[in-house]
């Protein structure tokens, strides 16, 4: 099974500090099957950043980050 999207990956080392690309809020900070622990920033004007499979959560649904904020640790 395939999960596909339209995004960028972008690889990072186990543990390395994951961090707010732009302000935000918030929309979902979950572990998914496919993507793993998954954070989800809404940006405003349609724009949403994705940071997936994650070996920790430095936030919560519905807080405001940002820009720089750690928001985890890679997984």
């Amino acid at each position: 099974v395939q999960s596909t999207h339209f995004g960028t990956d972008l690889r990072a080392n186990e543990k390395t500090q994951i961090r707010a690309v732009a302000p935000g809020k918030v929309l979902l900070a979950k572990n998914l099957f496919y993507a793993g622990n998954f954070i989800l920033l809404d940006h405003g004007a349609g724009v949403f950043t994705s940071y997936a499979h994650l070996s920790q959560f430095e936030v919560a649904a519905g807080q405001s980050v940002e820009t720089g904020q750690k928001l985890g640790m890679a997984g």
